[in-house]
């Protein structure tokens, strides 16, 4: 038996997803059935509801997700430099009516 070819599906603001030929041809007729769908809409509900419900079932890993994501979410710290007024009041007498 032989398996279906691999495709990758493009999504505007997704990187390629490689899917099973099968589920690739599903996700364009789904698509085009549902109102002609945008395909990275489709996967990003269908992703949420999966997660959503994965962590529903299994408290421990919702508190491994929650961890992960509380690391991926740190911002870096930026340093902040002084703010020159005498130089944004240079800059602003520059430009008309102290427009920037």
């Amino acid at each position: 038996m032989t398996t279906p070819a691999s495709r990758v599906a493009r999504t505007k603001g997704l990187a390629p997803i490689p899917l099973p030929g099968d589920l690739a041809q599903d996700l364009e007729a789904f698509c085009a059935a549902h109102y002609k769908a945008e395909k990275g809409e489709i996967i990003r509900k269908a992703l949420r509801s999966f997660i959503d419900a994965r962590l529903d079932e299994e408290p421990v890993m919702k508190a491994r997700f929650l961890k992960e994501r509380a690391l991926l979410t740190k911002a870096p710290v930026v340093s902040l430099r002084a703010y020159d007024a005498r130089k944004s009041d240079s800059l602003s007498r520059d430009e008309p009516n102290g427009a920037r």
